[in-house]
């Protein structure tokens, strides 16, 4: 990390001394450095999006903490009593219930975190293509202004 911090000041430096002459290597490093910053946030998300869902994908309601362990029973009865008012298992004992609703949410549950979440997330590869195109542009237009 030490290694990595020094090579980065002494880009910063190279960059802050080039930019008194080529102020568009300035504006290029920073947009470099803001399409890898989105780049990299884009990949977290996206790596925790898909914990949630492989979490979603195993979910039992047996194993979900419950504030008060003493209302578990109370709680599982609930669930039961709404599965079976769903129309979902309508003569169904309560462990059957609770297995329907661990279906329902095991099916129910990763999509609607996705839509709920999707307008505002971009997927990994979106981002990087978008930063990418929009960095080259710049990139190919400065070029291509002092080539001229």
């Amino acid at each position: 990390l030490t290694i990595l911090w020094t090579w980065f000041l002494g880009l910063c430096f190279l960059v802050i001394r080039a930019a008194t002459h080529y102020s568009w290597v300035l504006e290029s490093f920073l947009i470099l450095l803001f399409c890898t910053f989105m780049c990299a946030a884009s990949r977290v998300w996206a790596l925790v999006a898909r914990n949630v869902n492989k979490s979603l994908s195993t979910f039992d309601v047996k194993h979900c903490s419950c504030a008060r362990e003493e209302d578990r029973e109370l709680v599982s009865r609930n669930i039961a009593v709404l599965m079976r008012i769903r129309g979902e298992c309508p003569c169904a004992t309560d462990a059957e219930a609770l297995e329907m609703f661990n279906e329902l949410a095991r099916y129910e549950l990763p999509g609607v975190f996705t839509s709920c979440l999707h307008p505002v997330a971009l997927q990994y590869k979106q981002m990087l293509l978008w930063s990418t195109l929009w960095y080259g542009t710049i990139a190919i237009d400065e070029i291509g202004s002092k080539i001229a």
